[in-house]
This record gives C-alpha cells, structure tokens and sequence, in this order.
C-alpha cells in the first residue's frame, strides 16, 4: 500500500510539472523573446543546413555542368576550327586552280597569235629554292621534240630558253638569271619605227629588264610593245616579251636608257609552251 502511495504521487509530480512546463511554454511563445530566439535558432539552423549541405551540392552540381559546358563548347569550336580550315583550304584550292584555267585559256589563245610557230606543251615540275630566279625544270624533252636552245614562254611572254635536254624533262634558264643565255634580241614598236635592242639584265629591285639599244631613236616611249626580232637563232620572230616602262638620258645628255617590264609572273610560272628553234 506504501509503494502504490508512492507511485501515485510521483505521477502526479510529474503531470503537475509537464502542465506548468507547456503552460510556461504556451506564455513564452507569444513573447518577443520567443519569437527573437525562434528566428535566431532557426536562422542558425538554416545557415548550418545551407553551409553543410546545400551550398556544396550546388557548388558542385554548377561545376559540374560547367565543366560539361566547357567540353562540349569546345569540342564545337574545334570542329568550327576544323570547319574554317576546310572551307580555306578549298578557297585556296580553288584560286589556284582558276589561275591555271586562266593560264590554259591565254596559252591556247597563242595558238591563233603565232599560227606559223611550232610549239609543245608543258608544265613546270621542279624549282628549287637555291636557283630559284635561274633554272626550272619542265615535264617535256628528247621525247616530244625538245632541244637545246628551244625558246619557252608562258601565257605573258617569253621566260627563257632550253639548256639542258634529258628523255622526259628538260631545264629552262630564265630570263631573270643574268646570265649569258639571257640575252635576247628585241625590237621595240615606236609606231612608224622599229627599233632593235639586246635584253642585257634584271634588275630584281625594280623588276625590270635593261635594254641595250642597237639603233638611236627619240621615238621611245613608255608602254610600247617589245617583241623578239628573230635574230639571234633563238626566237622566233613577233614573240611578245613586254613593253617599255621607263626612258631614261644616261650622262651627260648622251643617249638614252630603256627599262622593260614583263607581264610574266615569274614567281608563278606553271603551265609553259616550248617555241622550236626557227
């Protein structure tokens, strides 16, 4: 009976403490102490939630679509780099090759200019750097009639002569190398007189050629037509070489200096016709 006193007692305790404990608790929650500590604790919680949990899975998910977009971005820019090159690598490949259309074209235009003149087709298959401005080599010889001492053009003008004849191919000194082969006879069309000449040398700064006058004439001006004379053995004659671009006194009043210019691209010599020796 002591110990169901007892019992009854402590449970009473304890409903009396809780009563007064939700009692106290239901007074302090409309308190602004409650309301300030609620918010500070929860503020604290979330800030712990937000720095624990949340922030690092955002950083992470951010990076990683970040990193994702920064792969697949640039493997769009490496195929639109690959792309650009292509599409430059066909611009250029299509400039080229409608500069040897236009090249044929003027080529066969020759056909009907010089009707009375031999001529064998072909095309440059090797220059080197070291003698660049002297020496080509062609895709024609012994085989399709070329000789030692043939003239060759280009769809310009004259470029040079054969030196050097194999089977199949051939060597060409250009009018550029200043060497003996270069000299050529010429005759320069003042209207009502010809007047002959020798191409002497290039001038590589100016890009032209001089010319040595063999007959003295006032008639001489700037853009008449130069053609080879025929002397000489090498040309055949009315070949077009270039026109006169400049006219100079030489000292002392004594003479004058004629410079020659040629359309012929020298640095772009491909397709050529050998002109067989008259």
């Amino acid at each position: 009976m002591r110990k169901k006193t007892t019992l009854t007692s402590f449970l009473i305790k304890i409903i009396v403490v809780l009563s007064v404990a939700l009692l106290a608790f239901n007074l302090l929650r409309h308190t602004q102490f409650y309301r300030t500590t609620d918010q500070k604790v929860y503020g604290f919680f979330s800030m712990v939630r937000y720095s624990a949990f949340e922030y690092p899975v955002k950083t992470f998910s951010n990076f990683s679509k970040d990193y994702l977009g920064f792969w697949e971005r640039r493997h769009e820019n490496d195929e639109l780099r690959r792309y650009v090159e292509t599409v430059a690598d066909w611009e250029l490949k299509e400039k080229t090759y409608q500069e040897e259309i236009e090249q044929l074209k003027k080529l066969n235009e020759l056909d009907s200019v010089y009707t009375d003149i031999e001529m064998i087709s072909g095309r440059v298959i090797d220059r080197s750097f070291e003698s660049w401005n002297k020496i080509i080599t062609i895709d024609i010889g012994e085989k399709n009639g070329v000789v030692v001492d043939d003239g060759v053009i280009a769809s310009s003008g004259m470029i040079g002569k054969v030196i050097s004849v194999s089977e199949n191919t051939s060597l060409v000194t250009l009018l550029t190398s200043n060497d003996e082969h270069t000299k050529v006879s010429v005759v320069i069309d003042a209207g009502d007189e010809k007047i002959n000449g020798i191409i002497n040398n290039y001038d590589y700064e100016t890009q032209t050629f001089d010319i040595q006058l063999l007959d003295s004439s006032e008639a001489i001006e700037k853009g008449q037509a130069i053609v080879t004379s025929g002397l000489g053995g090498h040309f055949p004659k009315g070949l077009y070489f270039g026109e006169v671009d400049e006219v100079l006194q030489v000292a002392e009043g004594v003479g004058i200096s004629v410079k020659a210019k040629s359309l012929v691209n020298f640095n772009g010599l491909n397709y050529i016709r050998v002109v067989k020796t008259p």
